[in-house]
């Protein structure tokens, strides 16, 4: 009975908790290479601070703007450059899978207010 700590207690709704076995790999890697978890590959950008936040309080999220506006400042093209010479150099041979995008992101048009009302109306 001593492993009866361990086991999970049923949730308190009708939801079901699965686990995902999808496992990523990466192509760069080689055709026999692990999955991505199997690796340790560097960031290109560490921030050394922490910031303690609380989800029931609203106010100590504001000390993230600032981080935010770091990360939003910064020349990534220039970063990921800097971050792949400066491991070539320490042995590490790690490189990005592509280049990163030049080209803002836009987002098409949303067709969820279209679409929603009329699976309602034939659910």
């Amino acid at each position: 009975r001593s492993y009866a700590r361990s086991l999970f207690l049923p949730l308190p709704t009708k939801a079901l908790a699965r686990f995902n076995f999808n496992m990523m790999f990466v192509p760069k890697l080689g055709p026999n290479a692990l999955p991505r978890e199997w690796y340790i590959m560097p960031g290109h950008q560490h921030y050394w601070e922490w910031h303690a936040t609380d989800p029931r309080k609203p106010e100590t999220w504001s000390e993230l703007f600032g981080l935010y506006a770091r990360i939003a400042s910064e020349d990534w093209v220039q970063v990921r450059t800097q971050s792949a010479d400066s491991l070539v150099h320490q042995g590490v041979a790690y490189g990005c899978a592509a280049e990163p995008p030049t080209v803002p992101f836009t987002r098409g048009v949303d067709w969820d207010i279209y679409v929603y009302p009329a699976i309602i109306l034939f659910l």
